[in-house]
């Protein structure tokens, strides 16, 4: 039987006659094995226990029989952990009067835990390489699969299923800084609670989302998006004259024209109206990125991550494809600093091999850029080419104009196992200023890294092909972190209000 977990908490409640709610409701399916069981509580009862019997029954001499679990409190909320998914439980609450002379049973309630196969560990697993010690506590969600684990890597949620998640192309999976579940598809944004119901969505179904997705602290919602425009110069060895043009507009034939990808950063207030939006394609055209058309080579010009800092009112955005982070200043747009190299016609970017020749000195084909605690930037390096390894980089940022980035520490993957070429990865500082990391679809280890840069936790997402009777990577794009049991107590008692 899996461990069995519980934490106290609030003010415990139960009699029959009182008018309360319980929950979990009577004959619910729950999406999770942790549950915040609460019910209403008499003025004059100061003891409360609650017991689980697995299986569904009616009399209380079968009930005894098969009870699996029973706590504790003084309060009238607790949270305890079932151990399996797919099965149906029996639950009841015990209480002692304040004079401890009288104990009452309620009546017996009903519930059971769903399925899906992306909790069934015979086909999908978190396997753990490092047991953890400091974070034993923490929890991580692991996007392509739906599912959050406990650090033991036992499944303990999962995204329930319905249309509105039925592409199988789930991404940025995480908590919200109000105790919420965020997440992209394709063509959806959405914010749920821990029951799994859709709190918000965006109305706009026409935009295609990628990489991020983030509730900011004041209620709103920031993604990014893509739009494809279609750009023409008089050569690709001209880029003088580079502009956007109509698609329907009549085309010169002297003229060069690619449909190239830009990206958007876009801010949504409650009613999913767009309150703000900063466009790539009126950056690029505004900057040294117009002579990376001079090469004829790469034309997304597409952000991959974003990180908001809202204290400082600044966005951090990466262009993986260009390693580029650029600093800009929110509401106004304007670029404060450009973390990268600086292009020229004479210098434009250059590309060999599908890889970036003229890279900079300090990332490439980064992921996930973040601000940390001290105000340092940070982000995943992929690395461009198969002999550079993979690294976390933690860079101080320049203090004068004639200041530049320096790196103050970095962790470098020895494990050639562990580079990750391509997209994905991410990073998230802890509160001990460790480092939570996952490295993407191409490699599905999770890790977290102390500053002293030892492994203290790690991890392997892994899902069982059928047909070569193996194990396998799961191709997930991103993994994040519930670092404490607080946040996770937040999480699911708020999705009873």
């Amino acid at each position: 039987m899996n461990r069995i977990i519980s934490l106290l908490f609030f003010s415990f409640i139960i009699v029959p006659q009182l008018h309360a709610r319980i929950f979990p409701e009577e004959n619910s399916t729950l999406n999770y094995r942790l549950i915040g069981f609460c019910f209403p509580a008499p003025h004059h009862v100061n003891n409360y226990s609650i017991e689980i019997a697995l299986g569904n029954y009616n009399t209380a001499d079968s009930f005894k029989k098969h009870i699996i679990l029973s706590r504790y409190a003084d309060t009238n909320r607790l949270i305890a952990e079932v151990p399996f998914f797919g099965k149906d439980y029996t639950w009841r609450i015990v209480f002692t009067t304040r004079n401890s002379t009288k104990i009452y049973n309620s009546r017996l309630y009903h519930f059971s835990t769903g399925y899906i196969p992306a909790v069934d560990t015979n086909l999908n697993r978190l396997r753990i390489l490092t047991s953890a010690q400091k974070y034993k506590d923490a929890f991580v969600f692991v996007d392509a699969l739906g599912v959050l684990y406990d650090m033991n890597g036992l499944p303990v949620w999962y995204l329930p299923p319905n249309k509105e998640n039925s592409n199988n192309n789930l991404r940025d999976l995480k908590l919200s800084p109000l105790g919420t579940i965020t997440y992209l598809m394709d063509r959806g944004i959405f914010e749920i609670n821990y029951n799994g119901k859709i709190l918000w969505k965006t109305p706009d179904t026409s935009i295609m989302y990628h990489h991020e997705f983030s509730r900011l602290s004041n209620g709103h919602y920031m993604v990014l998006g893509l739009e494809f425009l279609l750009c023409h110069s008089p050569s690709l060895q001209d880029s003088s004259s580079f502009s956007v043009v109509d698609e329907k507009a009549k085309r010169d034939s002297t003229k060069i024209y690619k449909k190239i990808a830009f990206g958007t950063l876009i801010e949504y207030d409650e009613k999913g109206n767009v309150v703000w939006l900063w466009r790539t394609v009126d950056y690029v055209m505004h900057s040294d990125l117009l002579y990376s058309y001079y090469s004829g080579g790469y034309t997304d010009q597409h952000d991959n991550s974003f990180f908001f800092d809202e204290q400082n009112k600044e966005a951090y955005i990466s262009f993986k494809g260009l390693c580029r982070v650029i600093r800009v200043k929110y509401p106004d747009g304007n670029v404060l600093n450009t973390y990268g190299k600086i292009f020229t016609k004479d210098n434009p970017v250059m590309y060999h091999k599908g890889y970036m020749e003229n890279r900079n000195d300090f990332f490439c084909g980064q992921h996930a850029c973040r601000r940390s605690q001290k105000g340092y930037l940070y982000l995943f390096d992929n690395g461009c080419d198969p002999d550079v390894p993979s690294k976390i980089v933690i860079m101080r940022q320049p203090l004068s104009d004639k200041d530049s980035l320096q790196i103050i520490w970095e962790y470098t993957f020895q494990d050639k196992a562990m580079h990750m070429i391509g997209g994905g990865g991410n990073v998230t500082e802890l509160p001990d200023q460790s480092i939570f990391a996952s490295m993407g679809p191409q490699n599905s280890k999770l890790f977290i890294v102390n500053p002293d840069k030892e492994i203290v936790w790690n991890a392997i997402s892994e899902t069982w092909n059928k047909n070569e009777k193996k194990w396998e990577m799961t191709s997930s794009y991103r993994a994040s972190i519930i670092s404490n049991y607080k946040d996770l107590e937040q999480l699911i008692w708020n999705s009873e209000k």
